[in-house]
């Protein structure tokens, strides 16, 4: 063994490798979250918190938080946060 390994000095990059994944993950979600436009056409945007289409009159828009992917979305952020607390 080494000087470094016998005192504890040896850095090992998986765990900071893991928790940079970890960061990147939180950050891209959050964006996600905050995105007000994931699917957009010239007539059509949907995002997590709301659905628009436009009509002859002007744009309409109402909450998609009763449709079914709304479930969906809860439920892959609360195991992506389940986890992140068992990389500790």
């Amino acid at each position: 063994m080494s000087a470094a390994e016998e005192g504890g000095l040896l850095v090992r990059p998986f765990k900071l490798i893991a928790l940079l994944c970890a960061f990147l993950a939180l950050a891209l979600d959050v964006a996600a979250l905050l995105s007000p436009a994931w699917v957009t056409s010239e007539r059509y945007s949907l995002s997590l918190w709301k659905e628009c289409r436009q009509l002859p009159g002007g744009w309409q828009c109402f909450s998609t938080l009763r449709t079914a992917h709304w479930p969906a979305t809860c439920f892959a952020s609360q195991i992506f946060c389940y986890v992140l607390t068992c990389l500790e």
